[in-house]
């Protein structure tokens, strides 16, 4: 018998919001027939918040956290051992395709295409046209006779930047979704809104928009499954239908709430090749836990190839290999310097915040995509919050701090709007969920707790994954025990001191965080936090300034401190520096308005670096520069600059003033 087809159809930014998951506000005719022949997946995530994580982990196999690969849009170096799993498949005769790759590791090329892949489908994915079924047809026709093929398709009409804007529903069909039918129109009116939101115009607009999306990618779905049925390869194929990441609204991608990383997955296997699967029944249901991680190594052993030892994902098809959790994780994303990490199962989602004095925030690109829903939201949050105001969803962008640990009951709380980390009924069930994280993070030994840009100085003489694997350079159970002070009130300041004289920098980064964390501070430590500027690793020093800052008022200190941001804001050899340094002007704000003069160079995206590497990271500057000096009342002249998001940054400017929205912290 000759080997299956498979297709891998990818929707971006969207949660199960489809009928065959239950959503009564969902039109998905196709994707809901697909799942009546296929198998539907209840639990799948997705592993990062945002799309260059999912296809990082697509593409390996890995959890990127362990290659180095963590960051959004980074350029990391892989080892030579650890390949794109398609380069396996080729080996194995498939003709391989794909439309987006969006990678956060160098790849290498064979000719003009990627390893991995023997063309690329060369269509303008983003828009809604019947050109994109068209191409993927043309595209498996010039393979071979009977050469079997992997394909990996992506529709980017449900990215976050196609819903938010325009802010009407009669722009937005005209200029987004051309093709969609009146009969498909959503009233705003009659949708369900989550928990989470505010029920006003602008929140029922951009939901209307992102359902309306999905409506059309549907039909897209359709159209490309029609394609296959007319060649003849619909009954030779075996399809997946998954998003990347969650859903684009705001409070969703990015974030590490189920909304972040919960897609949706429905698989259908021709009758040929289902003895490739246990007790395959069309229409079924799926509860067992599904991972990125497990893709690749599925797909290989569909195809028949053995899976390389370093994968850490499982064929999620064989029932004996079916998980009872899932793990996931965020680090930068954008401008957005974060760490966190959770685990979830079938009734708990157990979330562990490394930075809780950062705050949940939301990055520039977030507003820059939907100003008119986030303005309103902050609206919303002036006018129905107060400092003794509970933390939830509604206003938590808007806090100064989060908690160290959430921990949600799925069952109960689906749209997670109560915290029980701190309930005593639920403290069993939190110390176990956080000891099932600690001791994952600890076997696929994860990098995420190395600084970026400490990380991408350890990796000049060797990969970002030879220095996650090597103890002595990166000693991870030390380093992790550092983090865990911040769970221990019997701890002290004081007693952090001496991590912070330790001789691994990453050791020292993180006993500065745990200081900032317990926000206790005598003179000892106060003049230790000083000694700290001028520590041989620039991200110990930035932690140890943003954290003199906060501390204390006293000039001889916060003088100091300013200096060194100012020097990471000007550094022109590494931009992780500046982007760094932006973050933390965005969380510290008014005590730090001063510097924005500082950042004005950096609103002229060449004038930022003429490193090759970090060439990825220039959008993320650039966007943040200016978005971090309007939030702060301090714009930017644009004169002469070019730039499409620059109308919508004075339009933010306008709403902001329409709405008196000047500080939104909530103290």
């Amino acid at each position: 018998m000759n080997k299956p087809n498979i297709l891998w159809i990818l929707a971006e930014d969207m949660c199960p919001n489809l009928g065959c998951y239950g959503d009564v506000d969902a039109i998905t005719p196709h994707i809901d027939a697909l799942a009546e022949e296929g198998i539907r997946y209840n639990h799948v995530s997705s592993v990062g918040p945002v799309c260059s994580a999912a296809r990082t982990t697509l593409a390996l196999g890995m959890y990127p956290s362990t290659v180095g690969t963590g960051n959004h849009r980074s350029h990391v170096a892989l080892p030579d051992h650890i390949k794109i799993f398609s380069e396996y498949l080729q080996e194995a005769g498939y003709y391989t395709a794909i439309n987006k790759t969006d990678y956060n590791f160098q790849v290498q090329y064979d000719g003009p295409y990627i390893k991995g892949w023997n063309t690329t489908i060369d269509v303008d994915y983003g828009g809604d046209s019947e050109a994109i079924a068209n191409v993927l047809a043309d595209t498996w026709q010039k393979r071979k006779d009977n050469q079997p093929f992997f394909f990996m398709h992506t529709f980017a009409i449900t990215h976050q930047s196609k819903y938010g804007y325009p802010s009407t529903p009669e722009e937005h069909r005209k200029n987004i979704i051309p093709r969609i039918k009146p009969e498909e129109y959503r009233d705003r009116d009659t949708l369900h809104i989550p928990s989470y939101h505010p029920d006003n115009k602008e929140t029922r607009e951009i939901w209307g928009q992102y359902h309306e999306t999905i409506t059309t990618m549907d039909r897209m779905v359709g159209e490309t499954l029609d394609k296959l049925k007319e060649d003849g390869l619909y009954e030779d194929t075996i399809i997946f239908f998954f998003g990347d990441n969650g859903m684009g609204i705001p409070s969703g991608k990015f974030n590490m709430w189920r909304e972040g990383t919960s897609v949706p997955l429905v698989i259908r296997v021709p009758e040929k090749y289902q003895h490739l699967i246990e007790d395959y029944v069309p229409g079924s249901v799926e509860t067992g836990a599904v991972s990125f991680a497990d893709f690749a190594p599925t797909a290989l052993e569909l195809a028949g190839v053995s899976v390389p030892e370093y994968m850490q994902g499982k064929n999620f098809l064989n029932k004996t290999e079916t998980k009872a959790c899932t793990f996931s994780y965020r680090n930068r994303i954008d401008s957005s310097c974060e760490l966190v990490r959770s685990v979830c199962d079938a009734q708990f989602l157990y979330i562990r915040n490394f930075y809780p004095q950062k705050g949940w925030r939301y990055s520039p690109y977030i507003a820059i995509s939907s100003p008119y829903f986030m303005t309103q939201w902050e609206a919303n949050v002036k006018k129905e919050y107060h400092g003794d105001s509970p933390v939830n969803r509604k206003n938590c962008f808007f806090m100064p701090r989060k908690p160290i640990e959430e921990l949600y009951d799925l069952k109960n709380d689906p749209d997670q709007m109560y915290n029980l980390a701190h309930d005593p009924a639920y403290q069993e069930k939190c110390l176990a969920m956080r000891t099932q994280l600690k001791e994952w993070m600890l076997s696929v030994r994860d990098g995420g707790l190395i600084p970026e840009q400490e990380l991408k100085k350890l990796s000049k003489e060797a990969t970002a994954y030879d220095v996650i694997q090597n103890e002595v350079l990166y000693p991870m159970e030390k380093v992790l025990n550092v983090c865990d002070t911040m769970l221990d009130h019997q701890k002290t300041t004081t007693e952090l001191l001496k991590s912070l004289a330790d001789d691994h920098a990453v050791v020292r980064y993180w006993a500065v965080q745990a200081i900032y964390e317990k926000g206790t501070f005598n003179q000892e430590v106060l003049e230790q936090l000083l000694l700290a500027l001028k520590d041989n690793s620039e991200m110990v020093q930035l932690a140890a300034a943003e954290t003199l800052i906060y501390a204390t008022s006293q000039l001889e200190y916060t003088t100091q401190a300013k200096a060194v941001i100012i020097k990471c804001l000007t550094c022109d050899d590494d931009v992780l520096l500046p982007l760094e340094a932006l973050d933390c002007l965005d969380r510290v704000g008014d005590k730090l308005v001063d510097l924005i003069p500082y950042t004005k160079h950096l609103i002229h995206e060449a004038e930022i670096t003429k490193e090759k590497e970090m060439t990825r990271y220039k959008q993320a500057v650039l966007s943040s520069s200016k978005y971090v000096a309007e939030k702060m009342g301090v714009p930017h002249d644009y004169a002469g600059l070019n730039d499409k998001t620059i109308p919508r940054l004075i339009e933010i400017r306008a709403l902001r003033k329409a709405n008196a929205l000047d500080d939104l912290r909530i103290m």
